[in-house]
């Protein structure tokens, strides 16, 4: 990408001057993006936004501040917190709660041993040992699995480690805590979401599926939502084959659940973020400590590809790393014609970017630009930066 280091911003200043749309016109043709949204969250909790490119294209619709995305594994960071929450608020659980407490008609095994360490904390680290193989139940056309399903299915799959000790990304993982949540409240994933995170933070155009956002997967209304007063037009997702940019069918798959299913704005999931930057409500100081503490080191490298002598971890939700003295957390995701960043600090210089767009490929893109906007917004030293040029087929886990 031929974009390199923008003037540095000052505060309540428009960090959306002519050099990031510049680079932002760069990513998007290289990549072959069609459109994106950026949230920046100023050290001041001031949130900027701004869009660019096409919601759709055929016909061609432009994106503006309103355009809904699909988060991908961003959700993964809203679940994890709606878990903190529900914690707080049942004194029978901890993060130390075995799942085959749980839901002791699918985390049943003969191995004593192993069962109770499958529990909330190892499955929102990835540490539970359980395999991923996203291929087995993702965009199953005819007959999607349930939530239930899923989890019923991985469980009897063999663990490839030992419960603790070995980061091994699955989602299936967060869709166990998701359905853990429900059984334990006797509401819906949905409910908790709304009443628990998206009311208390003023997110009214954040939603837990396709059917909340008022779509279908032909069609998507503006304003259709029963659940919120205001919602934007959900973007298509696309993917670049056979030399042009072809639209990929929206996500319909209950399994994905608390996984990578909720649409929402860009800085609508901005004032969550900053909720963690200012470890504010409604998540309490101790969640906010747990959600952060790293729990496990992530052996992929690609996980921090801007910073490649840092010691990645995962927390809850959350890749963890450290750069110029500053702890930097993040996520990626990606999903059906979706991709997302996100990365945040509360330290010295407390700053938030998140990057949501709609192809799926230029997951790699947006890394590199959501970095240097993040070096620049937040004031760090930008001198010591290693350039990340990322390959246009390199690959990356989610």
């Amino acid at each position: 990408m031929s974009c390199g280091f923008f003037a540095y911003v000052h505060a309540h200043d428009s960090p959306f001057h002519q050099e990031f749309d510049a680079c932002v016109s760069a990513t998007l043709e290289e990549w072959r993006i069609p459109g994106l949204s950026v949230a920046v969250v100023d050290k001041d909790g001031i949130i900027h936004s701004k869009a660019y490119g096409y919601s759709h294209l055929y016909p061609p619709v432009a994106a503006d501040t309103s355009t809904l995305y699909y988060l991908g594994s961003l959700t993964k960071s809203l679940t994890a917190a709606l878990t903190a929450i529900v914690i707080d608020e049942t004194p029978s659980i901890s993060w130390d709660t075995a799942m085959s407490k749980l839901l002791p008609d699918i985390f049943t095994t003969e191995d004593d041993q192993i069962t109770p360490l499958i529990t909330i904390e190892s499955l929102l680290s990835h540490s539970s040992g359980l395999p991923s193989h996203e291929s087995y139940y993702l965009d199953r056309e005819i007959t999607p699995f349930l939530p239930h399903h899923l989890v019923q299915e991985v469980w009897h799959w063999p663990l490839h480690h030992r419960p603790g000790q070995v980061f091994q990304y699955c989602n299936a993982g967060y869709v166990a805590v998701t359905l853990a949540l429900e059984r334990l409240t006797g509401s819906s994933y949905a409910e908790l979401l709304d009443s628990k995170l998206f009311r208390p933070l003023g997110m009214k155009s954040s939603h837990a599926s396709l059917q909340a956002a008022g779509c279908d997967l032909s069609s998507c209304v503006r304003g259709a939502s029963s659940q919120h007063a205001e919602t934007g037009l959900l973007a298509r997702g696309y993917r670049w084959l056979f030399g042009q940019l072809l639209p990929v069918r929206w996500v319909n798959e209950p399994a994905v659940s608390g996984a990578g299913a909720i649409i929402a704005t860009a800085s609508d999931y901005a004032r969550f973020v900053r909720s963690m930057m200012f470890r504010a409500n409604p998540i309490s100081p101790s969640g906010h400590l747990n959600l952060t503490a790293p729990r496990i080191t992530v052996s992929e490298s690609a996980w921090a590809p801007w910073n490649p002598l840092s010691t990645v971890k995962y927390a809850l939700g959350w890749v963890v790393t450290r750069y110029r003295n500053e702890t930097v957390y993040s996520h990626v995701g990606s999903i059906n014609g979706f991709s997302s960043v996100v990365l945040f600090t509360s330290g010295h210089s407390p700053v938030a970017v998140v990057i949501l767009s709609n192809n799926q490929q230029g997951r790699n893109g947006l890394r590199c630009l959501a970095f240097r906007l993040f070096l620049e917004v937040s004031g760090i030293a930008q001198e010591s930066y290693a350039t990340y040029e990322p390959k246009e087929h390199e690959e990356f886990c989610i």
